[in-house]
């Protein structure tokens, strides 16, 4: 197609095609503006509300917490774990006393025989067993072979054999006094 305008009308039709595509791109450019306000506006109170529900639970929440049964039960608790960590406390600190004897009765040479047998916790932390015993050994070099063997172990310390033990060479009475850590 030809276009028999003159230059002139030319150039007027291009400016006013050019001024309409900028008044529609200017129209569409606000309404998109205003499209995203109008968005933002309503993710705004959206939050808003999520906040003031929240909020008001919070609130709720905090009174419940601030309930007096709750702070029994509370007081309760706090007593029942301070009662668990004394009868805790209390079994770390008891001594069993068979573990010993099971470890003596594996070292008595043949022919010894207690007849007297003492336990007391010893020391100033109460953390040391204080053995005493009183026996018969058949001779001295029985009784010889039973202090090695309580001196070997690692368990007994402190041993002490009187030297009243060792005057008879038959039919011999003796005490023992150890301890353990």
């Amino acid at each position: 197609m030809i276009n028999l305008l003159p230059p002139e009308a030319k150039k007027d039709l291009k400016e006013r095609e050019n001024w309409k595509l900028y008044l529609t791109l200017s129209f569409l450019v606000f309404v998109f503006f205003v499209s995203f306000s109008l968005i933002l506006l309503s993710v705004k109170i959206f939050i808003s509300g999520e906040l003031e529900s929240q909020r008001i639970l919070l609130e709720q929440g905090e009174r419940e917490l601030e309930s007096p049964q709750r702070h029994n039960l509370q007081t309760n608790l706090v007593n029942f774990n301070n009662s668990f960590l004394q009868i805790d406390k209390f079994y770390k600190e008891q001594f069993s006393s068979a573990d010993v004897l099971i470890q003596l009765s594996l070292i008595v040479p043949e022919g010894i025989n207690f007849t007297n047998l003492s336990i007391s916790r010893a020391g100033k932390e109460l953390n040391e067993i204080s053995f005493s015993i009183s026996g018969f050994s058949p001779d001295r070099d029985t009784l010889l072979i039973f202090k090695e063997k309580l001196e070997e172990e690692e368990n007994f310390k402190e041993i002490n054999f009187p030297p009243s033990n060792w005057v008879k060479p038959i039919d011999v009475n003796f005490n023992i006094n150890f301890k353990i850590k």
